[in-house]
């Protein structure tokens, strides 16, 4: 078949077709354009589907770890060639595995779906749950994780030791103060977003974890906010008094009454180093961080809730069970 158009231009406006617009709530779904858009393109000549079979492959939606290491059975250069975007979903009814990246050598950006609701589902130590990386990875998404450890986040972060932007999506956040994956319950009104810089504003063991990444500049971090907690001074859509990097309401309610406390953990915050570092752990930041922003999302404004409010059940039965054994020692 002859054609007019260089190939060149071709490619740019199947590029273009193909191009996915930044996905605002999607989890575990593929956001791929159908294969029917170009599907008769790709007929119409040997050329044409040469050029549509490898910008189809630029991105790569996988729900089966084993299938990444086929994927490249009927496609020989799949994974050397053609695939610069992968997007993992671990699904909630398949037991996590270590999903096997090697033969990808032109990755530059990936994206994780977590569904497992256990927080068990880890395995031992903080594995590594991504292996055999051969590719400089630059830009990170983890999304849907019920209960964001440090542990868990070591092993979905670790191998990518290039990453210069890391986006989380999270049902929970980490607590620095009480240990905790926690539902957050901001005061109204609320901040929609709160940004620091300076490698400021992440949560304490966030920032350990994430303190061998020495090209990371920006995290981005969104969460839902499920109304008002326990009161918290110095916090609001106005100010940020307290330096607020993912502390519950409660520990934030009970523990900033003790102002030496509370001015020791916002200096700390703060990037100053108390005296005493036997009791306090240096607060590790990554040393070309330069901006964390936190995004929240009203949970009930109208908004079609990404996950199962039975996973958001146990935690409100630990508060009333929480409540009334106050009540009692009262």
């Amino acid at each position: 078949m002859h054609h007019n158009l260089p190939l060149e231009l071709v490619t740019e406006i199947v590029h273009c077709i193909l191009t996915i617009p930044e996905p605002k709530e999607t989890i575990g779904q593929n956001i791929k354009p159908p294969w029917d858009l170009i599907r008769s393109f790709t007929l119409s000549c040997r050329e044409f589907r040469l050029i549509g079979l490898a910008l189809w492959f630029r991105q790569l939606y996988i729900v089966s770890a084993e299938d990444l290491k086929t994927s490249d059975s009927y496609f020989p250069v799949l994974k050397t060639s053609w695939c610069r975007h992968i997007h993992c979903v671990q699904e909630k009814d398949r037991k996590a595995t270590h999903w096997d990246l090697a033969g990808f050598t032109r990755l530059s950006s990936l994206r994780i779906d977590w569904l497992c609701i256990g927080v068990s589902d880890i395995g031992d130590g903080g594995q590594p749950l991504l292996k055999n990386l051969e590719s400089q990875v630059k830009h990170l998404d983890i999304r849907g994780v019920r209960h964001p450890s440090p542990m868990l986040l070591m092993a979905l972060v670790s191998p990518f030791r290039d990453l210069v932007t890391l986006k989380l999506d999270f049902l929970r956040i980490w607590c620095g103060l009480c240990h905790t994956c926690i539902l957050v319950r901001l005061p109204s009104p609320s901040p929609a977003i709160i940004s620091y810089s300076n490698g400021l504003g992440l949560p304490y063991h966030y920032s350990r974890v994430l303190f061998p990444l020495q090209s990371l500049k920006e995290v981005f971090i969104r969460l839902p906010d499920f109304g008002p907690g326990l009161p918290i001074t110095g916090l609001s859509d106005k100010v940020n008094d307290n330096l607020w990097s993912g502390e519950c309401d409660r520990c934030m309610s009970l523990m900033y009454e003790d102002e030496s406390f509370r001015t020791v953990w916002v200096a700390r915050k703060n990037g100053i180093q108390p005296g005493d570092l036997d009791k306090w752990s240096p607060y590790l930041i990554p040393p070309r961080l330069e901006k964390v922003e936190w995004k929240f999302w009203r949970v009930g404004n109208g908004k079609e809730m990404p996950f199962s409010f039975e996973e958001v059940d146990s935690d409100e039965e630990e508060d009333d069970e929480s409540e009334v054994a106050e009540d009692d020692e009262q």
